[in-house]
């Protein structure tokens, strides 16, 4: 979360530059389940903008009850447990 571009990506979202944000999957939003879910579920919202991670099925236009869920269960892959 604290790379520069990424930082320099949510100031563009911020000044309403971006309509959609588009990701290969979760993970490449971000590792910690907590601050991707709370851009997912506050961040991208407040600013009018739809997050869509491609092969996760996440779409933020598309009500989605396990979107956290996904998310913890992914980064607990990439540690070595569950495999999803």
């Amino acid at each position: 979360m604290d790379r520069p571009d990424f930082q320099k990506m949510l100031g563009a979202v911020e000044r309403g530059m971006f309509d959609v944000i588009l990701t290969k999957d979760l993970s490449r939003l971000g590792r910690n389940y907590l601050q991707t879910g709370q851009l997912i579920e506050e961040f991208f919202p407040r600013n009018k903008v739809r997050y869509i991670a491609l092969n996760d099925a996440v779409d933020t236009n598309i009500e989605n009850d396990i979107t956290p869920f996904r998310n913890i269960l992914k980064n607990t892959r990439h540690l070595g447990g569950v495999n999803c």
